[in-house]
């Protein structure tokens, strides 16, 4: 990239921003769950594009194009977090770290007179005080601006939690003295999709969901029985894979503020995903919760009425909720299903969730439900633990180990 400084005249910046940026490929980071990379990579693949990993878990790296960067933003379910690195360098001391961002054209990437705010991840790093590291990073594209007779960006500080898409957020990401510096193009967690207003104890991310459906194999003609649904996340994720909803459908983009961002080829992107949304796979979803169905049928209408809003066909119709009341231990399998592909996901309530005197004996009891009722069903479970594996009496063909809520679990993959 010619990093050469030129004056900040709208026509010359435009055509440095198409050479340079729409017609460049670039270097995407995107944060996943540690222990599901290979779902994620496989996600990715559907979207044409080739991830590696990177050495710290739950890292992967993508070189794409900047609507590359769109497509991940709308499309991916695996993705946590996406990010657009910038620059990649080694420096122990201010003066390496300055004459690195100094040159760096940052007009390409931040408007004038945009807003800012700087956050940092720094492990083993020489420069370590971040207000300092915060202010040569401010002070490099302030001077990048001035010398170019623009408006520089303004630097602001953390108010809330509450994401604005048009804040931009540089990430700066230190290990043993190897910086690299990214834009956050995601805009936060991406496991807000949008539609899951209503929750109950300890509900699954929509990412984590998401994963697990995917590593346990669904297609679109997978019937899914949730049982254990609680607000729902499990089936609403089902649903959005099997018929094709975007991820980031009703989520507004740092990158729509980018100088390189074009609104017209965006909306051509969600308009022609939209019009492939289709009826979902089937879905049986309980609960023995009564307050759990609830809000799963709320976030369930919440889900299709978005569709229903921003679709140009007339006659969409809302889905039936799949969502009713029913104890799992008193559920048992149709023939239909038992002939046609099916999927059975469970989540069963475990550490602070559950007051059983007898953990064990309830994992036990799940394991034997399955065994008897649910024969021939392929199943995903999340297990909490080597005993409650064991307890379980599962043979498992898959396990995949990670974190939810910091508690290690596991997710067995099998079929019975």
């Amino acid at each position: 990239m010619c990093y050469l400084l030129k004056n900040m005249n709208s026509k010359a910046l435009e055509r440095r921003v198409k050479k340079h940026i729409l017609a460049g490929k670039h270097t995407i980071f995107i944060p996943v769950i540690p222990g599901l990379e290979d779902t994620a990579i496989e996600e990715l693949k559907t979207l044409n594009l080739q991830a590696e990993k990177e050495k710290e878990p739950g890292s992967l790296l993508v070189e794409g194009s900047m609507e590359d960067i769109w497509r991940i933003a709308l499309l991916s379910r695996t993705a946590s977090k996406l990010y657009l690195r910038l620059l990649s360098f080694k420096a122990e001391g201010f003066r390496e770290f300055r004459n690195k961002t100094n040159s760096f054209p940052w007009e390409l990437y931040l408007k004038e007179g945009s807003e800012y705010r700087i956050r940092f991840s720094l492990t083993h790093c020489r420069l370590h005080v971040t207000d300092n590291i915060g202010k040569s990073l401010n002070r490099s594209i302030k001077e990048r601006f001035v010398e170019m007779k623009g408006r520089a960006p303004f630097l602001v500080e953390e108010k809330s939690s509450q994401v604005d898409a048009s804040v931009q957020t540089i990430l700066i990401r230190g290990v043993d003295n190897h910086f690299g510096i990214s834009l956050d193009a995601g805009g936060g967690p991406l496991y807000d999709r949008g539609y899951r207003k209503n929750v109950t104890e300890a509900p699954l991310r929509e990412t984590l969901a998401a994963s697990l459906l995917l590593a346990a194999g669904i297609c679109e003609n997978t019937n899914i029985i949730d049982p254990m649904c609680g607000s729902g996340t499990f089936s609403l994720e089902a649903a959005s894979i099997t018929s094709g909803i975007p991820a980031g459908l009703k989520r507004t983009f740092p990158f729509e503020y980018w100088p390189s961002f074009r609104s017209a080829r965006y909306k051509w992107l969600l308009n022609n995903q939209m019009k492939q949304i289709k009826m979902p796979c089937t879905l049986l979803s309980s609960d023995k919760e009564g307050d759990a169905i609830k809000a799963a049928k709320a976030n369930w209408a919440l889900l299709w009425q978005s569709i229903e809003e921003k679709s140009d066909t007339k006659d969409f119709h809302l889905p039936e909720s799949p969502f009713k009341k029913l104890d799992f231990f008193q559920s048992s399998l149709t023939a239909e299903e038992e002939e046609q592909d099916t999927l059975l996901i469970l989540n069963p309530p475990y550490g602070m969730r559950m007051e059983l005197k007898d953990k064990l004996n309830f994992f036990r009891m799940i394991g034997k439900k399955i065994n008897e009722d649910y024969k021939g069903v392929r199943w995903g479970i999340i297990a909490p633990g080597l005993d409650t594996e064991k307890a379980f009496a599962l043979h498992w063909d898959k396990k995949i180990l990670f974190k939810n809520g910091g508690l290690p679990v596991s997710f067995l993959i099998g079929k019975s």
